[in-house]
């Protein structure tokens, strides 16, 4: 099928050739799209936001390259933007029961061990241990 019968396929809902070709195709957008994202699951999303942002725009494509081109083009964008969004956050497992911030993190009396930042955490300086010394 060449990118006219494509086009005119796509544009008319109930014709079948474009539903076989959208079958056929997916599986290269899921493909292209795991290159990006972290899991399989997120390329099956991609592929599927690819397909829905392609029937929305689908009257904006405007023959400067072929139809494929232009479909893995938006998949990759696609793509790009989930696997910035996926690397942002930590998947978090409920069904984990170990500590939620690793135990090196902190010092002996239990007190962030992170310098960067003071500590409200009272001094350990007694009353007999000499202060800074001031040189005149």
């Amino acid at each position: 099928m060449d990118d006219a019968e494509l086009l005119k396929s796509l544009l008319v809902a109930t014709n079948r050739p474009s539903a076989n070709w959208c079958g056929a195709t997916t599986p290269t957008l899921v493909k292209v799209a795991r290159y990006y994202v972290a899991s399989a699951a997120s390329a099956e999303d991609v592929a599927q936001d690819t397909w829905i942002a392609v029937l929305k725009g689908i009257d904006k494509f405007e023959g400067r390259s072929t139809f494929k081109t232009w479909l893995l083009r938006i998949c990759v964008n696609r793509a790009r933007t989930s696997g910035v969004k996926e690397h942002r956050s930590i998947p978090v497992d409920p069904n984990e029961s170990g500590p939620t911030v690793s135990a090196h993190r902190f010092d002996q009396g239990g007190f962030w061990s992170d310098r960067r930042f003071p500590s409200p955490r009272p001094s350990t300086r007694d009353s007999t241990t000499p202060g800074p010394q001031c040189g005149a």
